[in-house]
């Protein structure tokens, strides 16, 4: 499938529970659930809790609808992967990234989210890369199509919420993202 046809974004964090090990993953999906992306051979993620930290979904109305590719293409150039190793194989997981704090946690959830925040206020996903202050080199010339052309023309706690039913269904806590 044509990576730049995903209808949600994510950010995961995954936690090792035999020896606490911490990463984080971007991601995109078709999946309305985020977790349902998780259910693939489930046997595989049996030893780790994976929090949903974050998603975006841009409806049909919204100039970013099924581009959700193209945020997790940002965040991947902007975080390659650094996890050395798992304990296990994952299949189809490899965009990984392990902070190396807590403050590069919290700096990366928080970039998620503004970049949520413009994205769902209608701005152009390159336009949001390009505000964030990113090298966009790498991630135009993803954007660009064949003729060079471009194919498209706050401090408080957020809910996180995956769902998009209030947290109805999910249940999840607020993520405070400026301490």
């Amino acid at each position: 499938m044509n990576n730049k046809t995903f209808t949600k974004a994510y950010l995961v964090e995954f936690t090792d529970k035999r020896d606490g090990y911490k990463f984080l993953k971007y991601g995109a999906t078709n999946d309305y659930d985020v977790m349902k992306r998780f259910q693939h051979e489930p046997e595989q993620y049996k030893d780790y809790d994976i929090e949903v930290i974050g998603s975006i979904y841009a409806n049909q109305n919204n100039v970013n609808h099924k581009r959700m590719g193209e945020v997790e293409q940002y965040f991947l150039s902007k975080y390659p992967r650094n996890t050395k190793y798992f304990k296990d194989n994952f299949s189809g997981i490899s965009e990984t990234y392990q902070p190396a704090n807590d403050s590069e946690r919290k700096r990366m959830i928080r970039e998620f989210y503004d970049m949520r925040s413009m994205i769902l206020d209608g701005m152009d996903i390159k336009e949001a890369c390009k505000s964030m202050n990113f090298d966009t080199e790498g991630l135009l010339k993803f954007l660009m199509n064949e003729n060079n052309k471009p194919k498209v023309s706050s401090s408080e706690p957020i809910q996180s919420c995956d769902c998009m039913f209030g947290c109805s269904i999910c249940k999840s806590e607020p993520v405070s993202i400026y301490e």
